[in-house]
C-alpha cells in the first residue's frame, strides 16, 4: 500500500464519520440512515484491498467510538468480521468488481449490518422492520454511487 494512502485513510475515515454522526443523522429515508463509513469500507472491499480495507476499518472504529453512541464490540464486528467475510468469499467464488456482484455484495453486507445493529433496538415493531429493509437499499444506492466515481478514478489513473 502506497504511503500517502496511510496518511489519507485516517483523513477520510474522520471526515466520513463526522459526516455520518452529524449530516446524514439527520437524513432519514424510510427509517435508516445512510452510513458513508461502511459504504466505502465496502467498496475498498469490492476493489480487493484487505490491507487498506483493514486500516480504514480500524481508524472509522476508532472515530465511530469516539463521536458515536454504538458500542465498540458492534463497531468491530461489523468494520472487521464483514469485510474479512467478503474477502473469504471472494477467495471461494472469484468475481470481479463490476456492478451486479457489487450490488450484491452491497445489498447483503448492508443486511448483516442492520441484523448486527438489531439489539440496540428496545422493542421490535414495524419501523424496525421497514428499517432492516430499507438499510440495505438504501446504503447500496450510496455504495453504488461511490462505487462508479471509485471505478472512474481508477480507470482514468490507469491510462496515464
Amino acid at each position: 500500500m502506497n504511503y500517502i494512502l496511510y496518511i489519507l485513510m485516517p483523513i477520510l475515515a474522520l471526515v466520513l464519520t463526522i459526516l455520518d454522526t452529524s449530516f446524514f443523522s439527520f437524513w432519514e429515508v424510510w427509517n435508516t440512515t445512510i452510513i458513508s463509513t461502511f459504504c466505502m469500507l465496502m467498496v475498498v472491499v469490492m476493489f480487493g484491498h484487505r490491507r487498506a480495507s483493514l486500516v480504514f476499518g480500524a481508524f472509522c472504529t476508532l472515530f465511530l467510538a469516539v463521536f458515536s453512541s454504538v458500542p465498540v464490540y458492534l463497531l468491530m464486528i461489523t468494520f472487521f468480521i464483514i469485510p474479512l467475510l467478503v474477502f473469504y468469499i471472494r477467495d471461494k467464488v472469484f468475481f470481479e468488481a463490476n456492478y451486479i456482484p457489487a450490488l450484491i455484495v452491497f445489498l447483503l453486507s448492508g443486511f448483516i449490518f442492520r441484523l448486527i445493529l438489531l439489539p440496540l433496538n428496545p422493542e421490535f415493531n414495524k419501523d424496525v422492520l421497514l428499517s432492516i429493509v430499507s438499510f440495505p437499499i438504501v446504503n447500496a444506492i450510496f455504495s453504488l454511487l461511490i462505487f462508479a466515481v471509485y471505478k472512474r478514478i481508477n480507470s482514468a489513473y490507469s491510462k496515464n
